[in-house]
C-alpha cells in the first residue's frame, strides 16, 4: 500500500513539473504584468520601445563588448572592451568606426561621456572611475584622476559595471555588479568627492546590474541588468516607474539579448545596448503602430 501511495506521489509530482514546465512563459509574463502594474506613473514611458536593429555583430570587435554611453560633441556612441583594454566608438547604426588602446586602465567595464574630449572610464579590476581626455581625432588620450569606490573590488569578478553621469547636479552614479548589487551616488562638486549609497529598493528587483544611463530630460537613472533581463526605470524618489524587458516576445525582439553589458541613450532618445560578445541593439519609441526592424540577416540599405 505504501508503495502504491508512493507511486502517485511521484507520478503527481511530475504531472505538476510538467505542468509548471509548459506554462513557465505564461507565469512570467502574468507576473511582468503584476510588476508593471505597481509601477509609478513612467516620464520615459520605457514600454514603447521596439527595437529595430537587434544583434547585429560590430565588425572589429571579437569579444567582451562592454559599457556604452553617447556623445553629444562627437555624434558617437563610445564602449570599451577590456581584453586587450581599449574604447571603441560606433555610428548610431553600430558599425564601428575607430577605436584607441587604453593599457593603463586595467579591465574597463563602464564608460560615461562627461562633456568635450572628457570620459569616465570604469575599471573593474581596481573599483575606479577614472577621468580621461581622450582625443579620437590625434588618437591619443591622458589620465587626469580617478575616483576609487570602496567595496567595489571584492569579491573578483562582480565589481565596477556601470557609469552614468548627472551634469546639472555634478552627480556621477556608479554600480557594482552584484555580491552585493550596489549603486553609489558621487557628489564631485565637492574638494573630496562624497560617496552615498542608494537604498536597496531600487535594486532589490534585479538580480545584477551591468549597466547604468541618466537621462537629465526626466531625471530617470535606467539600470540595466543582464541577469534578470531588463531595464528599470528609476525616478528621483528612488520608484521603479517602468521596465523594458530583453527577453523574445517583448519588445519586438525575436531572440533574448544574450549578455546585456550597456546601455546609453541618445539626444533624440533613442535606446541603444551593447551585449557580449560583440552583439548591438538599438530600440525606438513606436509611432502610429509601426517600427523599422534590422536583423542580423537583413541589410540595411
Amino acid at each position: 500500500m505504501t508503495f502504491i501511495y508512493l507511486r502517485r506521489a511521484i507520478i503527481f509530482g511530475v504531472v505538476i513539473f510538467a505542468v509548471l514546465f509548459y506554462i513557465k512563459e505564461d507565469i512570467r509574463y502574468l507576473y511582468r504584468l503584476y510588476e508593471r502594474y505597481n509601477d509609478k506613473p513612467s516620464a520615459l514611458n520605457l514600454r514603447a520601445y521596439v527595437a529595430d536593429i537587434e544583434g547585429k555583430e560590430v565588425k572589429g570587435v571579437k569579444d567582451n563588448l562592454s559599457g556604452l554611453t553617447w556623445s553629444d560633441k562627437h555624434r558617437l556612441l563610445f564602449a570599451v572592451v577590456n581584453k586587450p583594454p581599449e574604447v571603441v566608438w560606433l555610428t548610431s547604426d553600430g558599425e564601428r568606426t575607430g577605436s584607441l588602446p587604453i593599457p593603463e586602465i586595467t579591465d574597463p567595464e563602464a564608460v560615461e561621456w562627461m562633456g568635450d574630449n572628457l570620459f569616465r572610464v570604469g575599471s573593474e579590476k581596481d573599483g575606479s572611475a577614472w577621468l580621461v581626455n581622450i582625443d579620437i581625432l590625434k588618437g591619443n588620450y591622458q589620465l587626469l584622476s580617478n575616483i576609487p569606490l570602496e567595496g567595489y573590488t571584492r569579491p573578483g569578478n562582480n565589481g565596477l559595471e556601470g557609469l552614468a553621469w548627472d551634469k546639472e547636479n555634478q552627480v556621477l552614479f556608479a554600480a557594482k555588479e552584484k555580491k552585493p548589487v550596489i549603486i553609489s551616488r558621487v557628489d564631485v562638486q565637492r574638494e573630496e568627492s562624497s560617496v552615498s549609497t542608494l537604498p536597496a529598493s531600487v535594486t532589490s528587483s534585479v538580480r545584477d546590474v551591468s549597466g547604468l544611463h541618466y537621462h537629465s530630460p526626466t531625471a530617470s537613472l535606467l539600470v540595466l541588468s543582464d541577469e534578470s533581463n531588463k531595464v528599470l526605470e528609476i525616478n528621483s524618489e528612488g520608484l521603479v516607474t517602468d521596465r523594458l524587458y530583453l527577453n523574445a516576445g517583448w519588445a519586438g525582439l525575436a531572440e533574448d539579448i544574450p549578455q546585456a553589458e550597456g546601455l546609453a541613450l541618445d539626444d533624440e532618445a533613442n535606446l541603444y545596448i551593447v551585449s557580449e560578445p560583440n552583439l548591438f541593439y538599438r530600440f525606438t519609441k513606436k509611432q502610429n503602430g509601426r517600427t523599422r526592424l534590422y536583423r542580423p540577416e537583413m541589410s540595411l540599405e
